[in-house]
């Protein structure tokens, strides 16, 4: 029902930004994060390891850096699959509920 759109250069708040769409349960179609970092970038690895435990649909763009997170909403707003998207900034987190809420 809902893609959540997270820009991110993997601070390390994104990681719980992340676990609290987690939480919001089923109403989760997709995740789309937007790393705006060069694909050679050593904090990607710690990405790859940390998504390998999760088990919602979560696809990784990776821009090359320097893109912005206007442009990475942007982007990735054109691939979105669910009826509804929602965004997150990696500094922010979902309250308990926030998407069934205002769905």
């Amino acid at each position: 029902m809902v893609t959540v759109i997270i820009p991110t250069i993997l601070r390390e708040s994104f990681f719980e930004s992340y676990s609290s769409v987690i939480l919001q349960g089923g109403i989760v179609d997709e995740i789309l994060i937007g790393v705006d970092l060069p694909e050679d970038h050593k904090e990607l690895c710690k990405l790859r390891t940390f998504l390998d435990n999760q088990k919602v649909l979560t696809n990784v763009y990776i821009s090359g850096g320097d893109k912005g997170a206007g442009y990475i909403r942007q982007h990735l707003t054109k691939l979105a699959k669910s009826e509804w998207i929602a965004y997150l900034d990696d500094d922010d987190i979902f309250l308990e509920n926030k998407l069934e809420t205002q769905v």
